[in-house]
């Protein structure tokens, strides 16, 4: 009997996750699997059809989208489903890179085919699930004003390009961050479930997604100078030894309060507004 496999994808995709897609899914009809596509209008329709999606109809469902929509699957998942997969067709794809899938298509619709699995940790941010990591600050802010169009047209351009644009109009509020219960204040902070950060940057080495814990990075200095030497330290891969930066390499709960309406990021999209209570080991996936 032939596999059968729901791959949901996201249609905002641009042409380079369209030729990714269209090629793993040749791969896997040629490889004997019956594939099935569906196109959700929203994250609600997404998590339904995740939710929906039972292990009896399915042999395995997969997700053709970015670290975002890969989030949104996690947060439909229920104990009915089959093994979720991953499809990186999105900007940075962050958690294909702590994953180790590869890229080319045939060897990622392999490993599919062979029913590679690998279980992971996922934190919580304001009771909803998160993958690697949530944040508050300037890339909070930063990824709230980058469109979908920009994305699709510069790819991972497009932060660098909305970066050089707002650094003069981000005030820098500062914020109380509570670790485990001690108080810390900085202009920013990173929750990090795994170690990469905005692609390949590892802001928490050695972190995995298996770990139980999170790392935690506070930020604690404001203004664009501050601002541009984070960023340089984190293209290094040395964010969390920086001289101005509290890194705290295990933790389990984190509180961040701040200015009313503040955003947050989980996974690289908004994801709410403060005060941002996030906790580490919400679920195993």
């Amino acid at each position: 009997m032939k596999k059968r496999g729901l791959i949901i994808f996201n249609p905002a995709a641009g042409q380079r996750g369209a030729r990714l897609l269209k090629r793993v899914v040749t791969r896997l009809e040629t490889g004997g699997m019956e594939v099935t596509l569906l196109a959700p209008r929203s994250a609600g329709e997404l998590e339904g059809i995740v939710r929906d999606a039972s292990s009896t109809d399915w042999d395995c469902v997969i997700v053709a989208g970015g670290d975002g929509t890969l989030k949104e699957a996690m947060n439909g998942r229920s104990v009915n489903n089959p093994p979720l997969g991953l499809i990186p067709t999105g900007t940075a794809n962050v958690v294909a890179l702590e994953l180790g899938l590869p890229k080319s298509p045939d060897a990622l619709a392999d490993v599919i085919l062979q029913g590679r699995t690998a279980q992971i940790s996922l934190a919580e941010a304001n009771g909803r699930q998160f993958v690697f990591t949530a944040g508050v600050g300037f890339d909070a802010y930063l990824i709230s004003t980058v469109s979908s169009r920009l994305k699709k047209r510069f790819g991972k351009l497009a932060f660098a390009i909305a970066a050089l644009r707002d650094f003069m109009r981000y005030r820098f509020p500062m914020f109380d961050i509570v670790v485990d219960g001690r108080t810390y204040h900085g202009a920013g902070v990173l929750i990090m479930n795994g170690s990469f950060y905005a692609g390949p940057y590892a802001a928490a080495p050695g972190r995995m997604l298996t770990d139980p814990d999170c790392s935690v990075i506070v930020l604690r200095n404001p203004g664009v100078r501050a601002a541009a030497s984070y960023m340089f330290a984190l293209a290094k891969g040395k964010l969390s030894t920086h001289a101005d930066v509290d890194f705290i390499a295990s933790a389990n709960s984190v509180d961040v309060t701040g200015p009313e309406g503040t955003i947050f990021q989980a996974d690289g999209d908004n994801a709410g507004v403060l005060p941002l209570r996030a906790r580490s080991g919400a679920d195993q996936a």
